[in-house]
């Protein structure tokens, strides 16, 4: 299931992401299973589906970069595009917030694409703030992405 929506939402979205659809289909089961068991939910990491009638139609993940610190990094935000602007990319976001409080964070971050301007006005609707950190978006260097923060807590 990881696998099948991860490559759907890196074709459908090839800018929106750090990483490319190439380097990612190439990739082993067993680095798919890892994945898998890595974002299963903890305290470290967790990954959240959307589902509509048993079908995956979005996703989002969430980790600590420092396992002892206070921030948690959501990554992998994705709809599918018969469903968006319905709900469903807010709840997603909102799991990863609860889950984050739940392991003791106090702030979310994330980094999007500064031409993706739908994502950061849901961002912004979800309560966070462009920190004005700019960095290249490391699949396209041509492109930037911008940081935004949210404190939760």
């Amino acid at each position: 299931m990881l696998r099948a929506v991860r490559l759907a939402a890196l074709a459908d979205s090839p800018s929106a992401f750090a990483s490319n659809y190439g380097a990612e289909a190439n990739q082993s089961d067993e680095q798919w299973e890892e994945r898998a068991v890595q974002g299963a939910g903890g305290q470290s990491s967790a990954t959240f589906f959307a589902l509509i009638a048993a079908s995956v139609e979005g996703l989002v993940g969430a980790y600590r970069p420092d396992p002892t610190g206070a921030s948690v990094e959501l990554v992998s935000m994705w709809v599918s595009p018969a469903h968006r602007r319905v709900g469903i990319a807010g709840a997603l976001v909102d799991t990863a917030v609860d889950w984050a409080l739940l392991t003791g964070a106090t702030t979310v971050e994330l980094w999007v694409t500064r031409d993706n301007a739908a994502a950061v006005r849901l961002y912004e609707a979800e309560g966070f703030r462009l920190t004005g950190q700019l960095q290249p978006l490391p699949s396209d260097p041509c492109k930037d992405e911008q940081r935004m923060r949210r404190t939760i807590g």
